[in-house]
């Protein structure tokens, strides 16, 4: 009877322990997984900050180069008036 109750008593803490082991491995895994997507969240952040910076060059490069050109045209129909 003894034996069985030392048994139960051993099983049941290995038990308690192995979940409490699992629970802090899990535990571990969330804040790590946490940690991923806060770096994650920040390069998207990043990645769209440089993506607005270089739209606008493009769009400032655009009305450069039609400013250019309108005056180019202005300039050729000036030369072509008598």
């Amino acid at each position: 009877m003894k034996k069985n109750i030392l048994k139960h008593l051993t099983v049941t803490g290995f038990a308690n322990n192995t979940d409490l082991t699992n629970c802090e491995i899990l535990e571990n895994e969330l804040n790590e997984a946490k940690g991923r997507l806060k770096l994650a969240k920040k390069d998207v952040k990043d990645a769209k900050q440089k993506l607005n910076q270089a739209l606008e060059e493009v769009i400032n490069k655009i009305e450069n180069k039609k400013k250019e050109i309108k005056e180019t045209q202005n300039n050729l129909a000036d030369d072509a008036e008598p």
